[in-house]
């Protein structure tokens, strides 16, 4: 069982008490010390990047339900737009929210280091282990100090004449046999102790073999959820066009009043064209020509403008009767030539 000399492994192990470095023990702690550091370290990065993957999927899911900018083709779409506002997200209708954060949760659950931290634990127990023996071990070394220097004595007794009923080889003699007894019980602590621990570190060793397998089980696990994240988002995403639903009551109105603008200003092209003389030009030879009929410019007459103003009013009385009361709908005034 490796119980040679005793020799401090403070440095090796970092242990403060002194054991024996030649045994099994200590080597496969040693060993399992290495690996003890690189797992502590992975599962602190591990940690981290769940925090960051939380985040992150938080941040998307926030962005996907951002509402989508819309392109108003008309000034009439964009006024229908501010009395009727509608919401069309950057994922689209279909994208559902409650399944989003179900995805990122297992996604973040799969991440998660628990056979790792399990082993961390089982480690720290076997190193608090591991210590005792050496203690055990300190111990054990003592005692059999103890019995070599309780011989010596006796020894060195007996060659210079001691035998027999000599009080002084007596004493001795019930020395050595103090310590010897001491150092039976010291073995027999140390020799139990160390095969816990043996079995213990073989354990421990065992399910760090385990930790590779574990390790791609959970990456599959975190690309199963991140694809369930995926399917979350639908693949089409909002129409950044503004429906073109069923006229509105409003968008009648505004229709009707653009008309009536339209033959308010038809009107006003006429007068102008009728109440202005043509230039006057020089007198030209007379010359026969032949008439020729010229066609009338059409004006749009007093009863079509109103009746266009009459369309307009009612149209946005229906549409708007709170808005419409302080809204004044002009009729133009006559022109005088």
């Amino acid at each position: 069982m490796g119980c040679g000399g005793s020799k401090s492994v403070g440095q090796t192990l970092g242990f403060k008490a002194v054991g024996d470095p030649k045994s099994r023990c200590t080597l496969m702690m040693k060993e399992a010390t290495l690996l003890q550091t690189n797992i502590k370290l992975v599962v602190k990065e591990v940690k981290v990047f769940q925090a960051t993957a939380d985040k992150t999927l938080d941040g998307i899911k926030q962005l996907l339900a951002t509402p989508l900018p819309k392109i108003y083709e008309t000034d009439d779409a964009a006024a229908e737009a501010l009395l009727h506002p509608t919401v069309a997200t950057i994922a689209g209708e279909n994208f559902s929210a409650e399944a989003a954060v179900k995805a990122k949760e297992a996604f973040t659950n799969s991440a998660a280091p628990r056979q790792m931290e399990t082993w961390l634990v089982k480690y720290e127990e076997a190193m608090f282990k591991q210590k005792l023996l050496n203690k055990s071990f300190d111990e054990l070394h003592h005692a059999r100090n103890k019995v070599a220097s309780a011989r010596g004595k006796e020894e060195s007794l007996r060659r210079g004449g001691a035998a027999g009923e000599d009080p002084k080889l007596v004493e001795a003699m019930r020395v050595v046999q103090l310590m010897q007894d001491k150092l039976n019980i010291a073995t027999e602590n140390y020799r139990v102790e160390e095969e816990a621990q043996y079995t213990r570190l073989v354990n421990l060793i065992n399910e760090a073999s385990t930790i590779g397998p574990s390790i791609r089980e959970r990456l599959g696990e975190m690309a199963n959820a991140l694809a369930s994240v995926r399917d979350a988002v639908p693949s089409e995403g909002g129409a950044p066009m503004a429906a073109s639903a069923p006229v509105s009551p409003s968008s009648a109105a505004g229709a009707a009043v653009a008309a009536a603008r339209e033959a308010v200003q038809a009107s006003q092209v006429a007068s102008t064209q009728v109440s202005s003389p043509p230039a006057s030009s020089p007198p030209a030879a007379a010359t026969p020509v032949a008439s020729t009929p010229v066609a009338s410019t059409p004006v749009a007459s007093s009863p079509t403008i109103a009746s266009a103003m009459a369309a307009a009013k009612e149209s946005v009385l229906a549409a708007h009767p709170a808005e419409a009361r302080e809204t004044v709908i002009a009729t133009p005034s006559k022109r005088t030539a």
